[in-house]
């Protein structure tokens, strides 16, 4: 949608700041996308992480025998 309008939808587009930015850092237009891309799903799943090690823990609780049951 950027190149074919023109546009700068969600910071992925060609256009500059006169200030550097960390989009300078990631490299020259067509080629930061996919990086930009992979450093969201990145963090997302770093996000989720915490989640699904409780939700693991806690189904191995439930799981668990107790200590007065005979197994």
């Amino acid at each position: 949608m950027n190149a074919v309008f023109d546009l700068n939808y969600g910071y992925f587009g060609r256009a500059t700041l006169a200030r550097p930015t960390l989009l300078d850092v990631l490299g020259p237009w067509p080629l930061r996308v996919p990086l930009m891309v992979l450093l969201g799903a990145v963090a997302m799943t770093l996000f989720q992480v915490p989640w699904v090690a409780m939700n693991r823990r806690g189904r191995r609780r439930a799981e668990a025998p107790s200590r007065g049951e005979s197994a």
